[in-house]
């Protein structure tokens, strides 16, 4: 787990509501989140990807075959306006189409 909080040394910075992703830098495979405190899911994420039970199977697999190391966490989007669930899925969404 000292990897995981390495790559999230600013907690304070994913300890809010807003928009995350996860993704693999060599395959560019990846997922977006929405979260009331992006800590706590990307912790969650990470944790079932070491445990290799992380729904989105392309995902898990690309993270087996090259590793944590290979791996981002980023914050997206986070401000006021995230405190608002709706607000949140509306901006996850339009992410997602986009």
């Amino acid at each position: 787990l000292m990897e995981f909080f390495t790559k999230l040394s600013n907690k304070s910075r994913y300890s809010r509501p807003g928009l995350y992703s996860v993704y693999c830098v060599i395959t560019e495979n990846g997922i977006f989140g929405e979260s009331e405190n992006m800590y706590d899911s990307l912790f969650t994420i990470y944790c079932q990807l070491l445990e290799g039970v992380f729904e989105n199977r392309t995902v898990q697999n690309d993270f087996q075959v090259y590793g944590a190391e290979c791996f981002r966490f980023d914050p997206v989007a986070w401000g006021e306006e995230f405190n608002d669930p709706i607000f949140r899925q509306k901006k996850l969404q339009e992410l997602n189409n986009s």
